[in-house]
């Protein structure tokens, strides 16, 4: 499924009293774009630094100010790879909290911000070096994580949902086990949500032999020119 529908998913799913939590990647944006935040249904967004590994911490904040309702993380394998022991912190707690992992096989949003700003990403998708280090992208096979194992590893109850419906099962069984839930679900990287519409200001290299990189400059340039500044 796409990122965008596991959204969805979790939207249908969220009751009153529920907050889903996001900070890194493409959750926080996508998140900013479709959640209904109405009828009690909140949504913690960590937007100004995007701080990988916010997500976990604050879902266990999130659970100790509010002792009701579920409180979801929404995070990306990347992003959950550089914290997963906080996992450890519930399971001694005994905090009930949900780790939804929207597995995309990388950093995703920074491999896109690559081909925007350069046209070639480079080493953002856990994929196999194909060659020499010295010389060899990192293009060849994704890497066989097992997301579901190290989150079991760190005491969490553990699944892979591949379905709309297993996601739903998945999600109302984690509201009433003791402990940390982790829901690994397998997205598309190439398939986002409509654009936001809003400038990014992030340069293209000023100077450049490849054709690709010189048309990005001048496209920057003229966002650039049109930038409006509020006093």
């Amino acid at each position: 499924m796409t990122q965008g529908q596991l959204i969805g998913i979790l939207q249908e799913a969220a009751r009153p009293g529920d907050t889903i939590v996001a900070a890194a990647g493409g959750p926080p944006g996508d998140l900013l774009k479709v959640w209904d935040a109405t009828g009690g249904r909140s949504c913690h967004l960590e937007f100004g630094y995007s701080c990988m590994g916010f997500e976990l911490p604050a879902t266990l904040g999130v659970r100790l100010a509010q002792p009701d309702g579920a409180a979801i993380a929404l995070i990306g394998d990347g992003t959950f790879l550089m914290q997963p022991t906080e996992l450890v912190t519930a399971l001694q707690e005994g905090l009930n909290v949900t780790v939804v992992v929207s597995e995309n096989r990388g950093f995703q949003v920074i491999r896109r911000l690559q081909l925007m700003r350069n046209g070639a990403g480079f080493g953002n998708e856990f994929r196999t070096r194909t060659g020499p280090l010295a010389t060899a992208a990192l293009d060849g096979e994704y890497l066989d994580l097992d997301l579901v194992a190290l989150a079991a590893g760190l005491g969490a109850r553990a699944i892979r949902a591949g379905t709309p419906d297993a996601v739903r099962a998945a999600l109302d069984a984690a509201r009433i086990h003791p402990g940390p839930s982790v829901i690994v679900v397998a997205t598309d990287p190439d398939v986002n949500l409509p654009s936001s519409g809003v400038w990014w200001d992030v340069a293209s290299a000023e100077v450049s032999g490849l054709p690709a990189v010189v048309e990005r400059r001048r496209e920057y340039e003229a966002g650039l020119a049109g930038q409006r500044w509020h006093g």
